[in-house]
Parts: structure tokens; sequence; C-alpha cells
């Protein structure tokens, strides 16, 4: 399985796992490109969920249980994976692989 499936994969298990009371106001009316609480959640943890051996993220992992809501897990993961990526630009110009460019990664959410 590639990093988009794992990535898929903790998110579906993250979602269905989700235990947490969300409340959101009565008065917003949501756009159907706008996620839920529980979606950006179940995000926030999956992020963390696609390498293949998990111990690679370990401190990004440590620092996420550490975070103290989606937000600033969202940032994290942000950061971490534009840090992944930038490595892999790297060692694919080193060997003169041409880079793809993006993914969209949350499309199919």
């Amino acid at each position: 399985m590639d990093r988009c499936g794992r990535f898929r994969q903790a998110y579906q298990v993250a979602l269905a796992t989700d235990t947490q009371g969300y409340c959101v106001s009565q008065g917003n009316t949501q756009k159907s490109q706008e996620r839920t609480p529980q979606e950006l959640t179940a995000i926030s943890w999956a992020s963390f969920c696609t390498e293949i051996l998990p111990e690679v993220d370990a401190t990004y992992r440590i620092q996420a249980l550490d975070s103290e809501n989606a937000f600033d897990r969202l940032k994290l993961a942000s950061q971490m994976l534009r840090e992944k990526k930038a490595m892999l630009k790297s060692k694919m110009e080193k060997h003169d692989i041409k880079f793809g460019g993006e993914d969209d990664l949350f499309g199919d959410l």
C-alpha cells in the first residue's frame, strides 16, 4: 500500500472510532466543501500514520499527543509532510528523476 492508501485507511479508522461529542452551532450552515470537526480530527491523526515503519514518525507522534487541539495537530502534520516532500524531492533530483507535482490526498475523502 502506498502513502495515500495508508492515509485513507488510517482516516477511515480514526473517523469510525472517534467517540468525542462535537457540538456545532445550528446557525452555521456548512457548505459541502467544509469539513466537520470530526473529519478534521480524523485527518489530523491519520496524517501521522502514513509511514511504512511507524517508528520513523515517533517524534512527530509524541508531539501530536501533546497538542491541545486538532488545529495544532493539523499544523504539525502539515509541517511533517512538507519536510517529507522536500526530502523526497531532493532524493529524486539527486538521481535525475523528475518530480511529478502535487497529489490531491484529500480529494476522495
